[in-house]
């Protein structure tokens, strides 16, 4: 499964907060999906980060910022597709479905979509060693 962990930004100078990466992708996992029964296989060293377009600035992300710096987790789903609610917090999906990796860029709104080509790049090989083994 892939999880992303996500830090709002105001692209300002200040440093990103210390990220207790077990109990924060538990939680925001449990919080999006309904679940956390998944392990971390691979924590992506960097941050990666995009930019709303100009016409939703100011209206997305609650109005206050301009884009996302967000760290990115590969993680195994260790339950059942029934342990899947979407409904468990305030709603941020209507539908959840298993799709390849390599499918995500296709899926995206453009402005993400330089973001999903980065992490097919990063976990593909990871995805594939796995399935291999």
């Amino acid at each position: 499964m892939l999880m992303e962990n996500l830090e709002k930004t105001k692209k300002s100078k200040r440093k990103t907060p210390p990220l207790t990466i077990s109990g924060y992708t538990d939680s925001e996992m449990e919080e999006e999906t309904g679940t956390n029964s998944a392990e971390i296989i691979f924590t992506l060293d960097e941050w990666l980060e995009y930019n709303l377009p100009p016409e939703l600035i100011g209206k997305a992300l609650g109005g206050k910022f301009k884009g996302q710096k967000q760290k990115w987790f590969l993680m195994i789903f260790k339950g059942e597709d029934s342990d899947f609610n979407l409904n468990s917090h305030i709603a941020e999906f209507d539908e959840w479905r298993w799709r390849d990796i390599e499918e995500m860029p296709d899926l995206v709104v453009d402005f993400k979509k330089e973001l999903y080509l980065k992490l097919v790049e990063k976990f593909s090989p990871i995805k594939d060693k796995i399935k291999n083994n």
